[in-house]
């Protein structure tokens, strides 16, 4: 479900989603997004109030939470765990073409479930989830779309959602910062720059395809990688149900 922030974007809650066992994800809990660099006070009002955010998991590197730093939630406490390690890019993403930009992100998405750097913080970000013991968890990266949407995808996935409702889940940032990109379009920006930011913005089956297939060689299946990759214990899962479904 979309969050209207005024100031946050690609802003959304798993709340509501069903279960594969007839549960449904709790409301108001479960928030993804995009960075907290800019967040207005009517925005932050909502997060503090409505939202009652206590656990802000930032998966930007080093250098983008350098350059724009999240604004503090008062009362949520901040973790700071990068998902990606250094990878072996040719050049920043703005001196290369779209395709390019598209070959590094289908990398990216390899690495993202291959590689033990990326595994511990998944890990990571589970070990957050069951200390939250259901107290509301917002994580997110740069556009809350590729690490940010992973960690969605293996969330649902450990709760309990159907392959095809995760898979959806991801797909809506195409709504979302679609948005962004028509807005680009009006404001008469040239054909480079569009297919440049078309890259940038939206999500693609081929990636997601392309972190499935690291998957399915390392463990067959995602509820195979929550458990061989990550380390999860059928207890753990049941306490992440326990904490974030309910009764439909």
């Amino acid at each position: 479900m979309f969050i209207d922030f005024q100031s946050i974007s690609n802003a959304r809650e798993l709340g509501g989603m069903k279960t594969v066992d007839g549960r449904r994800v709790k409301k108001g809990v479960l928030l993804r997004t995009a960075e907290l660099d800019r967040v207005s006070r009517g925005d932050m009002a909502e997060l503090t109030g409505k939202y009652a955010v206590r656990h802000v998991v930032d998966f930007r590197d080093p250098s983008e939470t350098e350059r724009k730093p999240d604004l503090e939630i008062p009362g949520a406490k901040y973790r700071h765990i990068p998902v990606l390690p250094d990878l072996p890019y040719k050049s920043r993403a703005i001196d290369l073409t779209p395709q390019e930009v598209f070959e590094q992100f289908m990398l990216m998405y390899r690495v993202m479930a291959e590689d033990r750097f990326c595994m511990r913080a998944w890990e990571q970000f589970f070990r957050v989830l069951l200390e939250a013991k259901g107290e509301t968890v917002l994580w997110h990266c740069v556009q809350g779309k590729d690490r940010t949407g992973i960690a969605a995808l293996l969330l649902l996935t450990a709760l309990g959602v159907s392959p095809d409702d995760a898979r959806e889940d991801y797909f809506l940032t195409n709504i979302s910062l679609g948005r962004e990109y028509e807005q680009l379009e009006k404001s008469g920006a040239d054909a480079r720059e569009l297919a440049f930011m078309k890259v940038v913005l939206y999500v693609f089956p081929e990636c997601l395809d392309e972190f499935m297939s690291g998957v399915r060689s390392l463990c067959g299946d995602l509820d195979g990688y929550l458990r061989k990759a990550l380390g999860l214990t059928t207890g753990e899962i049941d306490l992440l149900r326990e904490y974030y479904t309910q009764q439909a």
